[in-house]
């Protein structure tokens, strides 16, 4: 019961981002139909569809770590209860969320202004090789993990921060970033040639392997997904009731 009401809490409080996303979606469609009429365009595509929805994804994830753990602890709801109602929210909310991609992108192509989308253009060979249903269900079961994923790493990301004190969340916000984009090419650049060549034979296998089937993308997507969301319980079973900052 508790899980249930920590389910419907969340998707209480997350609803209106679904809208407020697809309603920009569906103007931004709205004045390109505007555009093609005045200006006669012929080739226009819309991106970002999928993009901008699993980027919503990542911030609820992010947001509800606190409000969820806040509003459950006063109102006599466990950690426990609070982890996994919003465990089986977000799975549904990514479900949720991939239908809707589908539907926007097919109501777009109505109106003649088709969507780019990315897990399409990679599988593109896998589509014509297993034809459009089997290519769909693919796509979709793909769709609905990366959404997962990026859902619960927002959720992970949240409770890290939630944990942190200001000083470390001040060193963090700077620190990751400096390592990622700076501090690890600088590294890379300065180990041997061989040892920089097997590690890029390594990623072009990885890739090759992830590119091969969506389901393997899939699969190892599904498998972060579980882990982030494991160490997310690190987080939330001891954490503290926090006043809103």
């Amino acid at each position: 019961m508790k899980i249930k009401q920590m389910l419907r809490w969340n998707w209480q409080n997350s609803w209106l981002s679904l809208l407020v996303v697809y309603g920009v979606m569906m103007a931004v469609c709205v004045l390109t139909v505007i555009l093609v009429a005045i200006a006669s365009f012929s080739d226009i595509h819309i991106n970002g569809v999928t993009i901008s929805s699993t980027v919503m994804l990542f911030v609820v994830g992010i947001v509800l770590f606190s409000q969820s753990l806040r509003f459950g602890l006063a109102n006599g709801v466990s950690r426990r209860s609070v982890f996994w109602g919003f465990g089986l929210f977000m799975l549904a909310f990514a479900v949720i969320v991939s239908v809707a991609d589908v539907l926007l992108s097919g109501l777009f192509g109505l109106v003649l202004v088709p969507t780019d989308e990315l897990l399409p253009y990679i599988y593109q060979q896998y589509t014509a090789e297993k034809g459009g249903v089997l290519s769909f269900v693919a796509l979709t079961v793909c769709s609905i993990t990366l959404k997962l994923l990026t859902g619960l790493f927002g959720y992970f990301i949240g409770g890290a921060y939630y944990r942190m004190n200001k000083p470390v969340k001040l060193l963090v916000s700077i620190g990751v970033p400096v390592t990622l984009f700076i501090l690890l090419p600088i590294g890379f650049g300065l180990l041997p040639s061989g040892i920089q060549n097997t590690l890029w034979r390594a990623l072009l296998s990885a890739l090759k392997f992830l590119v091969s089937s969506p389901y393997a993308l899939a699969a190892v997507l599904a498998a972060a997904a579980v882990l982030f969301y494991f160490f997310s319980w690190l987080f939330i079973r001891r954490a503290p009731a926090k006043a809103t900052a």
